[in-house]
């Protein structure tokens, strides 16, 4: 009885027995693929029992043959958990490259199974044999589109397809394109699932084409739902033509349906909005289109209405699009050139827009200032430039710019310079302790063209980490945070970016000028990044970048932001105490 038992855990025919193996004494965090932990499974079964349990996963996933989810909705199947174990333990230690088309087949179908996005291992065989992934992935999305209005959406392909690797969304497009044009998808979360996939892949041309006859269908049904999920793709994909859709359509709707449908197009359309098919780069923030968009959101979205909030609140509808509104006018006004500035000079004359008649002429000025030829160097200046080849700053962007680049060569010097400040901090260090080092190292490299003030006391106790300042000038506001610490999550730096840097701390003085600097003493360390997956340290500061870009964008103050990121080695941790020698009293 004992043989037959080990052979049929050998050669993977006994999946209740694979599945309580590795079940057992198991973490319950643990995801798809996580659960063959060698050392946890030694302990508990000894070397023999898991070599055999190894050897067993990796046979057992070509024995048992799933159904497609689509088959069966809502149901889960026990034995998906030993065969995406065997997968992954397979694609680890072989690689992917050796698997069958039919077995490619196989292992795309356990993918579908698994719980927490497709496994890791799917891009690699996207990439190898992708006729025979995307085939398998086509009809279980080709499924997703016949579930019933009245059915609860399914989390399977179309879901998961916005936050795939890349390399399987790239084979998915197509069909996802060929899906929504040619059938009627009753279910709109479906749909909306549907749509996401081409907003995440931008394919405007695709988006552009398919929704002006779907907007048309969907006004002509009175189904407003898919009139609004519509109207956000096309007006990121085609907003010259959506527009005009919209300027020959609202004045034939009662006034009220008219504002309704505006309010809740921009609101899903605001970058944070919980229904939000928001590209990274929307068309409709293009200066033509900008300017075309927002005389239409002013008469729609009527700042007379606006509501103003006061301490902690959860936006709904209005909010959202109100800030919309803001974001429009801040893409025109801090769009640099002579186009942005005659747009904004433009728009000051139009009757529609004579509530900011005023905010507009302060911007066309603003614009025109800012474009101007820079500030001639004085004699000071120049004589200053002889000995020591650093402009003294004239204006605060001189001296942003002049801080950015003492921090680029602190960088430098401290990650790659022959005295870089190995073992300076412990990760248990208090942020204060960096914030010393950093106004210290600014301060050793002024050459006294600016001071540094560390913890300025500031009105309602707004205390920035660092102030850079000139006299007659606007601080720099530096705000610094450690990264390896458990709580730095890529959401509490985006806080700190938002709220912190930008919200409370350059608001003294009107500050516009601000830098995160963020030092990580933990280089192995990743972060779940903004999408799908995890990201290092490199990635971490890429992605706050980016962040920063669309503050600055939407933000109509002209703000200047930066993201700085810096590695150091840390100072190990001290030897713990050995105990004192027992009394032989």
């Amino acid at each position: 009885m004992a043989f037959w038992r080990r052979r049929n855990l050998c050669e993977g025919r006994d999946w209740l027995l694979l599945h309580w193996m590795l079940a057992c004494d198991a973490d319950r965090s643990s995801k798809d693929g996580e659960l063959f932990d060698r050392d946890r499974l030694l302990r508990l079964y000894g070397k023999g029992a898991t070599d055999r349990l190894h050897g067993g996963l990796k046979a057992f996933w070509r024995r048992w043959h799933p159904p497609l989810p689509g088959a069966r909705w809502g149901r889960g199947y026990h034995p998906s958990m030993p065969a995406l174990e065997g997968l992954s333990l397979e694609a680890a230690e072989d690689g992917v490259a050796r698997w069958t088309p039919e077995e490619t087949v196989w292992a795309t179908e356990h993918a579908l199974h698994a719980l927490n996005g497709f496994p890791d291992w799917l891009a690699d065989l996207a990439r190898v044999r992708p006729a025979e992934v995307t085939s398998v992935l086509r009809d279980q999305a080709a499924l997703e589109t016949e579930v019933p209005a009245e059915k609860h959406p399914p989390h399977c392909v179309l879901s998961r397809l916005t936050r795939a690797d890349a390399a399987i969304r790239h084979l998915c497009v197509p069909f996802v394109a060929e899906l929504l044009e040619t059938r009627n998808i009753p279910n709109l979360q479906v749909l909306r699932q549907a749509l996401a996939v081409l907003v995440r892949a931008e394919d405007v041309e695709t988006l552009a084409r398919i929704a002006p006859p779907a907007v048309a269908a969907a006004s002509a049904a009175g189904d407003r739902e898919r009139l609004l999920a519509w109207l956000q793709v096309w007006l990121q994909a085609d907003p010259a033509a959506a527009m005009t859709w919209l300027e020959g359509t609202l004045p034939t709707m009662p006034a009220d349906d008219a504002d309704a449908l505006v309010l809740h197009v921009v609101a899903d359309l605001h970058r944070y909005g919980s229904n939000s098919l928001r590209m990274d780069r929307p068309r409709f923030l293009d200066l033509e289109h900008a300017a075309r968009f927002l005389p239409l959101l002013h008469r729609h979205v009527r700042r007379d209405e606006d509501i103003e909030r006061h301490g902690a609140y959860t936006p709904g509808p209005r909010d959202n699009a109100q800030q919309f509104r803001s974001d429009v006018f801040g893409a025109i006004a801090n769009m640099p050139g002579a186009a942005a500035y005659a747009t904004l000079r433009s728009l000051a004359d139009d009757p529609s827009l004579s509530a900011i008649r005023d905010l507009l002429t302060y911007y066309a000025f603003r614009r025109a200032t800012t474009d101007a030829d820079p500030k001639p160097w004085n004699e000071a200046a120049v004589g200053a430039f002889e000995r020591t080849y650093t402009k003294p700053p004239q204006s605060a962007d001189d001296l942003f710019n002049l801080v950015i680049g003492r921090l680029a060569d602190l960088r430098d010097d401290a990650e790659n310079g022959d005295f870089a400040p190995t073992g300076l901090f412990s990760p248990a260090d208090n942020e204060s302790l960096a914030q010393i080092w950093l106004a210290g190292q600014l301060e050793s490299r002024s050459m006294g063209r600016f001071q540094v003030d560390r913890e300025a006391e500031a009105h309602g106790l707004v205390r920035p980490d660092i102030r850079i300042k000139v006299p007659s000038h606007k601080p720099v506001v530096i705000e610094v945070k450690w990264a390896h610490k458990k709580e730095r999550s890529f959401e509490n730096l985006k806080q700190a970016l938002h709220k912190q840097l930008v919200g409370d701390y350059m608001k003294l003085r009107d500050s516009r000028h601000g830098i995160l600097f963020i030092v990580n003493l933990a280089p192995k360390r990743r972060w779940k990044g903004p999408g799908t997956g995890t990201v290092d340290f490199a990635g971490l500061i890429e992605a706050l970048r980016k962040e920063a870009d669309g503050i600055m964008q939407a933000d109509p103050r002209d703000l200047r932001l930066e993201v700085v990121g810096i590695e150091l080695v840390p100072r190990p941790a001290p030897a713990a105490k050995a105990p004192a020698p027992a009394s032989t009293a």
